[in-house]
């Protein structure tokens, strides 16, 4: 098991990822893929199109959940992350768990672009934060560097999705007025704005603290820091004000029908 060895540099240098974390990637690829196969057992009964959205965030939920716990333990495991936010830090634990993410998101993107056509799975906005994904997990595997992006985006980010897969189920199901449907929108309504602004926020703290150093980086590390953190706040903000009108259309539909049932 690695340990939680941690070393900083004034400077990020790249190098070529180990024959072990290009070995992680490939076997992380096939076991998303796999996961993806035994989820065909629970969508005989779904049309070809909903059971591969279906697969899709079967597989996105696995990687979701134990995403945010190993991420977050990353992030809350040493102070220079949660505490002194140290832009250039090096974690050996961090190393083998970006390497699955980026063999999820290789296998998820892929996925994608076989179902280009469906919006509900090749939207832009979606495919916009795979290539992001990908981009970032890349370059924090050859640099080793930029932890405390890495493990606070993934971790914090990533906690929201379950609720928005199960989300889907529920209204495939046709149970958008149950007492199921309206916690998960409340808790997708509280998890967007705690997780993904919260993130946003955190994020540009750790960009303004730390400018002199991102400033000082190479002509690739610099300008790609800077594009993905408004990269991703842009889409997150986007996101996040779509569950809200969504909850707020969800509370006065509610409290219409309370009157209307009042009336009568």
């Amino acid at each position: 098991m690695p340990s939680l060895t941690a070393a900083e540099s004034l400077i990020a240098t790249p190098s070529l990822p180990t024959k072990e974390t290009l070995s992680i990637v490939v076997v992380s690829f096939f076991v998303h893929a796999c996961v993806y196969l035994l989820a065909s057992k629970f969508s005989s009964n779904l049309s070809r199109r909903d059971a591969a959205n279906f697969k899709s965030r079967i597989v996105s939920t696995a990687h979701a959940i134990y995403c945010s716990f190993a991420y977050l333990f990353v992030f809350l495991s040493d102070e220079n992350l949660y505490w002194r936010h140290k832009y250039l830090y090096s974690l050996s634990i961090a190393s083998p768990l970006f390497a699955i993410s980026l063999g999820y998101f290789l296998f998820d993107t892929w996925i994608m672009l076989v179902h280009r056509h469906d919006p509900d799975m090749g939207s832009w906005p979606m495919f916009a934060h795979h290539v992001l994904a990908l981009l970032s997990c890349s370059v924090f595997l050859s640099y080793q560097n930029f932890i405390i992006l890495g493990a606070s985006s993934l971790g914090f980010t990533e906690a929201t999705t379950p609720f928005t897969n199960i989300r889907w189920i529920l209204e495939k199901k046709q149970m958008k007025d149950s007492l199921w449907y309206s916690l998960n929108g409340l808790c997708m309504f509280l998890g967007f704005w705690i997780f993904r602004i919260g993130f946003s926020i955190f994020s540009f703290v750790i960009v303004l603290r730390n400018f002199s150093d991102v400033m000082s980086q190479d002509l690739f590390v610099m300008p790609l820091t800077l594009f993905t953190v408004c990269a991703l706040s842009f889409l997150n903000i986007m996101w996040t004000w779509k569950v809200t009108q969504g909850a707020l259309k969800l509370f006065l539909n509610s409290r219409i029908a309370k009157k209307a049932v009042k009336a009568m």
